[in-house]
């Protein structure tokens, strides 16, 4: 695996080698007093390709990369196009950045670059399930979507290891039938104390679930608002 980004590091790095951005910024970290539900956590998830999408899909996404380290699992996350999540988002929402590993998915250049990104992301995923070193990969899609054949072998995989692929999409049910759970994360409600932004409500909502015979949904909260410098 190689990565065509001039000002990233090539191939897999830790994601608290990446150069952090200086500007400030408010961000609301995650609750860790949540508990672990039935639908929405590491376990309830194993073997499973989830599509993620909304306003809240990083935060949503957060909590399961937590909970894979608080046992002691690996997680990867593997990008697909020029943008990258914020690193100091890691510590905010509990994770820690020294165990968090980045891919950057790259190919041989065509004339539609992000599909080349999707399709080397699929390859890469491939590779890392198949290594059976990750319990928990992310990866981050966009606009974008998979072929219908990777996704199919993807899920075997994940299946086989018991191991759990998040795909961050932009919705609209991009990744077709394939996919186990389709989950959209949307922030619903605020709450301040003396003026300050202290607490975020979001809401997953399954479009899709095939582990149940119901649509679920349930509200997850973000505490202890803070500014990142």
């Amino acid at each position: 695996m190689k990565t065509v980004f001039p000002d990233r590091p090539p191939g897999l790095v830790l994601a608290k080698d990446l150069r952090q951005a200086e500007p400030s910024r408010l961000h609301i970290a995650v609750d860790d007093s949540s508990a672990p539900n039935r639908e929405w956590s590491l376990h309830a998830l194993t073997g499973c390709i989830v599509e993620l999408f909304g306003t809240a899909s990083l935060t949503a996404v957060m909590k399961i990369m937590r909970e894979a380290q608080q046992q002691n699992e690996a997680v990867c996350w593997i990008q697909t196009d020029t943008t990258l999540f914020y690193p100091p988002d890691l510590p905010a929402h509990g994770v820690n950045p020294e165990a968090i590993y980045l891919v950057s998915a790259a190919g041989t250049p065509t004339r539609d670059r992000r599909a080349l990104y999707a399709r080397a992301a699929g390859r890469t995923a491939d590779t890392l399930l198949r290594s059976q070193a990750f319990r928990c990969i992310v990866m981050d899609l966009g606009a974008q979507t998979i072929r219908i054949g990777v996704l199919a072998r993807l899920l075997r995989f994940v299946r086989l290891h018991g191991a759990v692929l998040i795909c961050l999409t932009s919705g609209e049910g991009r990744l077709g039938s394939l996919v186990t759970v389709r989950v959209r994360a949307e922030f619903v409600s605020s709450r301040e104390t003396h003026g300050q932004l202290t607490h975020l409500t979001y809401r997953l909502r399954a479009e899709k679930d095939r582990r149940a015979s119901f649509v679920w949904e349930l509200s997850e909260q973000c505490g202890h608002a803070m500014y990142l410098h």
